[in-house]
Protein backbone atom coordinates (compact mmCIF):
# COMPACT_ATOMS: atom_id res chain seq x y z
CA UNK A 1 0.00 0.00 0.00
CA UNK A 2 2.82 2.39 0.79
CA UNK A 3 4.48 1.79 -2.59
CA UNK A 4 1.17 2.38 -4.39
CA UNK A 5 0.55 5.61 -2.46
CA UNK A 6 4.05 6.84 -3.30
CA UNK A 7 3.52 6.00 -6.99
CA UNK A 8 0.25 7.94 -7.06
CA UNK A 9 1.68 10.96 -5.23
CA UNK A 10 4.70 11.24 -7.51
CA UNK A 11 2.46 10.95 -10.60
CA UNK A 12 0.38 14.02 -9.61
CA UNK A 13 2.89 16.76 -8.86
CA UNK A 14 1.44 20.13 -7.89
CA UNK A 15 1.51 22.75 -5.13
CA UNK A 16 -0.69 21.30 -2.35
CA UNK A 17 1.00 19.50 0.56
CA UNK A 18 -0.15 15.98 1.43
CA UNK A 19 -1.23 15.12 4.95
CA UNK A 20 -2.12 11.59 6.00
CA UNK A 21 -4.61 11.36 8.86
CA UNK A 22 -4.70 8.10 10.84
CA UNK A 23 -7.34 7.75 13.49
CA UNK A 24 -8.49 5.41 16.18
CA UNK A 25 -11.24 6.02 18.71
CA UNK A 26 -9.97 8.82 20.91
CA UNK A 27 -6.83 9.65 18.94
CA UNK A 28 -5.95 11.06 15.53
CA UNK A 29 -2.41 11.55 14.20
CA UNK A 30 -1.67 13.68 11.14
CA UNK A 31 1.53 13.13 9.15
CA UNK A 32 2.97 15.63 6.68
CA UNK A 33 4.23 13.36 3.88
CA UNK A 34 6.52 15.80 2.08
CA UNK A 35 4.83 15.57 -1.32
CA UNK A 36 3.29 18.46 -3.24
CA UNK A 37 0.40 17.35 -5.45
CA UNK A 38 -2.44 18.52 -7.70
CA UNK A 39 -5.50 17.39 -5.70
CA UNK A 40 -7.89 17.72 -8.66
CA UNK A 41 -6.06 15.02 -10.61
CA UNK A 42 -5.05 12.98 -7.56
CA UNK A 43 -8.50 12.24 -6.11
CA UNK A 44 -9.66 9.62 -8.60
CA UNK A 45 -6.43 7.60 -8.35
CA UNK A 46 -6.51 7.62 -4.54
CA UNK A 47 -10.18 6.59 -4.45
CA UNK A 48 -9.59 3.89 -7.05
CA UNK A 49 -6.63 2.40 -5.22
CA UNK A 50 -7.82 2.68 -1.61
CA UNK A 51 -11.61 3.21 -1.72
CA UNK A 52 -13.80 6.33 -1.74
CA UNK A 53 -13.83 6.65 2.05
CA UNK A 54 -10.14 7.51 2.30
CA UNK A 55 -10.33 10.80 0.38
CA UNK A 56 -11.21 13.80 2.54
CA UNK A 57 -10.35 16.30 -0.18
CA UNK A 58 -8.63 19.61 0.20
CA UNK A 59 -8.81 21.18 3.63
Amino acid sequence: MVAELKRILTAHKGESPVRLRLGTPGRTVVYELGFLVDPASLASDVKGAFGPGVWLGVT
